[in-house]
């Protein structure tokens, strides 16, 4: 894992020193890629591949450093994720813990009695 000098976005947001439009833009394209990336079914070739669901993404998860001049953001904490086998049928997969992600950033229907995780609901935000 490479350093990340910025600290976390949510440091940064109270901070209240995330002023440049231009890097809240970087960092949300950069949040949005590697969810693209972790969801994508296949592995650009075609090929089937595991899909990951995060399961815990929130500011105090997303890493800040410098690249060329620019502010790049990197998801961390893959502590909760969880490995799905590709599958045609997305919706299917394992029952939510308890103990499995924030509370304050889980999507509501995760609430529900039999709640499954799935890349839509691990997108809520």
């Amino acid at each position: 894992m490479e350093l990340m000098p910025l600290g976390t976005l949510v440091h940064l947001i109270r901070k209240n020193s995330l002023k440049s439009w231009v890097s809240r833009k970087q960092i949300m394209e950069d949040i949005c890629e590697a969810g693209a990336f972790l969801h994508a079914s296949n592995n650009g070739y075609g090929t089937p591949k595991r899909v990951i669901l995060h399961q815990d993404l929130k500011s105090a998860n997303v890493l800040l450093g410098m690249e060329k001049g620019k502010m790049r953001a990197k998801i961390a904490d893959f502590g909760l994720a969880f490995l799905k086998e590709f599958s045609s049928d997305m919706s299917k997969s394992k029952s939510v813990q308890h103990n499995g992600g924030t509370q304050a950033y889980m999507a509501p229907e995760l609430f529900e009695v039999d709640a499954k995780f799935s890349k839509v609901s691990n997108i809520y935000l």
